[in-house]
């Protein structure tokens, strides 16, 4: 697939990116050149799993618990009522490797939104 990064998907790196800067450095480096290797989606959401070709891989390994980022703000879709939730995953050698994005409506959502809205919480 090797595709870029869609709206939604970019938005929530680059908030991820800036929310773990000090305990990742790497990650905008790992941003610049990311290409999307497939899109899954399950019914309330999807995987975006990315190509680890043109990802460094970091000298130190990560602890395992630092694998799985996320960030403390509320991100609304205008397609959907309650706010999507997220998750970035690493390898413990800081290759990114899939983005969990779903939607916490207990509804089928296919992934598709018109603007996005960012609330702290």
């Amino acid at each position: 697939m090797n595709e870029k990064l869609n709206s939604l998907q970019y938005a929530i790196l680059s908030e991820i990116e800036r929310f773990h800067r000090e305990t990742h450095p790497f990650l905008k480096d790992q941003m610049l050149d990311l290409k999307v290797k497939t899109r899954e989606f399950t019914g309330v959401g999807w995987y975006v799993n990315f190509d680890p070709k043109g990802q460094k891989r970091q000298n130190n390994k990560i602890p395992k618990a630092k694998t799985y980022l996320s960030v403390s703000k509320n991100y609304y879709i205008d397609t959907l009522e309650f706010p999507i939730s997220f998750e970035l995953n690493l390898s413990e050698e800081g290759v990114l490797e899939f983005l969990e994005i779903v939607s916490n409506d207990n509804k089928t959502w296919n992934g598709e939104f018109n603007s996005l809205t960012i609330v702290e919480e």
